[in-house]
């Protein structure tokens, strides 16, 4: 089991010389972890073994830093830090008290992580594998690497792993591994994380002097790790092709103590343990120097991990819709996952969402999907936040369209010449149109209804319905047409019908010429003037005359009737009688239908034949029987 204490602010600690804290650490870690106050950015956080235990932050821009919150949570010796994310909480070790603590990335405070099945005894380094929901650490005292939920239900020992003095791990997701620097056999080592079993990976080349700490770089396929005892930064291929020995300008390393990388910068960050400082190096060994940690207290600084900002892996898309009144809905877009072995974490921790019209932002419209009201180009941005910042994509964007309505236009019954027509149209299938409908009537002579209609009419336009023209009164005979022309809105598209749709025309007769004028019927109830009045009426009926037909109607009832009283009563008589009473009943009734206010507002003369249906079998019941 390694511990490490600390003689003097520069104490060049190693391995195996074991020290403890002074009182006076835990008075001054009172006075110093304070929440973290810098702004969102890019960080690196470490743990320090120093005379303050605690968690430190700097953010990678060189703006400084800051101490972190852990109040809740056991600090003692902690040594390795891992971070998840998803939750905003950064893990460590304690090598002191043998457990393993959380806190909140935002300085709310922490606790400690059940890890009840899993052995502990001096853990080294720590490693999340978000997948799996797991933290696994390397075990001095028990010579394993262990792991344990981050649920909090518990953990145990990892299978086909046998390290000797594990001091720092690393998990490869991709390849299904995890790595530790073994300070007891002197290998880089690697064991599955299916616990199908393991071994040392090769590392002809490169120095390995009582490392601590390793980190892999997935770009360059490469693990790195820091050799305490010889001030340097090694480096070996994942493939076992051998490895060397990093040459760094620029940075100093001194009893480095645990790195990390960040693959998208190709930047290698490690703790120097003797100057109380966190440094850095491109991977290729270019352009290194130290971090400015101004507002954080490094103190014996070991092992790192990286915090990012989100990183866009794949634009969200939207889906559905088409038309305003259809839903939208936005994916989430996918992020670049964690880089747990390069000691990278950057996952979002949520994600939120704003619509966007014809490029700009709708207001309110901020859920994961939105409805339309009216035409234009919609896409959404999701923006992917964790504790070091946000980052935001943009859909393509979608076209809601104008809805498209249908008209249909129904003109009214066929009339003869003096007649009135109107036209029925129903608009169906808008988006609550508003707008002007446009009814044309196109004469006889226009049978494609090119030219100008002679009658047309315009009128508002309030949803979906059916709407009523004018009546109109044609003065010449023939086939006339409607068409009507929707004018559309901001959320409909203008609409007309064809001069040809069924339904759409009127049929317009020519009135045929009266009969010629007759002598007049005799002015009494004989046989002989009631059927003279009979074709007086079917005159008038065939001519649309309404008074004549009614006054012929009303007359000819007073006829019948008073002929019916004064007929005798032989058997021949009784059956005229009869059918004069029921033809005198008919006549009344009909010379009512005429007198009627439909009758009155319309002379057509369909509407009198219509009204004279009734009567007609009783008249040629009436002939039969005066002849």
């Amino acid at each position: 089991m390694t511990r490490y204490r600390v003689s003097d602010a520069t104490a060049r600690c190693r391995p195996g010389r074991r020290q403890r804290l002074s009182a006076i650490g835990s008075v001054a870690l009172l006075c110093l972890a304070i929440a973290a106050s810098a702004r969102a950015a890019d960080r690196v956080y470490w743990s320090n073994q120093g005379i303050l235990h605690s968690i430190s932050f700097a953010n990678l821009d060189g703006s400084g830093g800051a101490q972190l919150s852990t109040t809740g949570a056991t600090m003692s010796f902690p040594t390795g830090v891992a971070i998840d994310p998803t939750t905003g909480r950064i893990y460590w070790a304690n090598d002191g008290a043998d457990t393993i603590s959380f806190a909140d990335l935002d300085g709310g405070g922490g606790g400690n992580l059940s890890i009840a099945g899993a052995p502990i005894g001096g853990p080294a380094g720590v490693a999340i594998d978000p997948g799996a929901g797991r933290l696994y650490w390397g075990d001095n005292g028990n010579s394993t690497i262990s792991f344990a939920a981050l649920d909090g239900s518990g953990g145990g020992q990892l299978a086909g792993a046998t390290p000797g003095f594990p001091s720092g791990v690393a998990i490869d997701t991709a390849a299904g591994r995890i790595y530790w620097a073994d300070g007891g056999s002197g290998t880089i080592s690697y064991a599955a994380l299916d616990g199908s079993g393991g071994g040392d990976l090769t590392i002809t080349g490169a120095t390995l002097s009582s490392p601590a700490g390793v980190a892999i770089d997935p770009v360059g396929g490469r693990i790195y790790w820091a050799n305490f005892d010889d001030d340097s930064i090694a480096f070996a291929a994942l493939d076992g092709s051998g490895g060397g020995d990093l040459t760094i300008a620029g940075a100093t390393v001194s009893t480095p103590f645990g790195l990390a990388i960040d693959p998208v910068a190709g930047r290698l960050y490690w703790a120097n343990r003797a100057n109380h400082t966190i440094a850095f190096a491109n991977l290729d060994g270019s352009s290194g120097g130290q971090l400015d940690v101004t507002g954080a207290t490094p103190n014996l600084p070991s092992f790192l991990a990286l915090l990012a900002t989100p990183v866009g892996a794949g634009a969200p898309a939207v889906s559905g819709g088409g038309q305003p009144g259809q839903e939208l809905t936005c994916s989430q877009g996918s992020w670049a996952p964690d880089l747990t072995g390069s000691q990278l974490y950057r996952a979002p921790r949520s994600v939120s969402y704003q619509w966007r019209k014809d490029g700009e932002d709708v207001t309110g419209a901020t859920q994961s999907t939105y409805t339309p009201t009216t035409p234009g180009a919609y896409s959404c941005r999701v923006t992917a936040t964790n504790a070091a910042g946000s980052a935001s994509q943009t859909s393509a964007p979608v076209t809601v369209a104008r809805v498209s309505p249908t008209l249909s236009t129904q003109a009214s019954a066929d009339v003869p010449l003096g007649g009135s027509v109107h036209a029925t149209v129903v608009l169906a299938a808008g988006q609550n149109p508003t707008g002007q409908l446009t009814f044309r009537l196109h004469g006889p002579d226009d049978a494609d209804c090119s030219a100008a209609p002679v009658f047309s009419e315009t009128t508002a336009v309030a949803g979906n319905g059916t709407y009523d023209s004018a009546a109109v009164v044609p003065t010449v005979a023939g086939v006339y047409r409607f068409t009507a022309a929707y004018s559309g809105d901001e959320d409909n598209e203008s609409v007309e019908s064809g001069c040809d749709d069924p339904g759409a025309s009127v049929t317009v007769s020519e009135v045929p010429a009266p009969p010629p004028p007759s002598a007049g019927c005799a002015d009494d109830a004989t046989y002989d003037a009631i059927l003279c009045r009979l074709d007086e009426l079917s005159a008038a009926v065939d001519a649309a005359d309404l008074g004549r037909a009614q006054a012929k109607a009303v007359r000819l009832a007073a006829r019948a009737r008073a002929k019916t009283q004064a007929a005798q009563a032989t058997d021949e008589m009784r059956r005229k009688r009869r059918r004069l009473a029921a033809a005198a009943r008919a006549l009344r009734r009909f010379a009512r239908t005429l007198g009627s206010r439909p009758a009155r507002e319309s002379a057509a003369r369909d509407t009198l034949r219509a009204a004279a249906i009734p009567l007609r079998e009783d008249v040629r019941a009436l002939r039969r029987t005066l002849r």
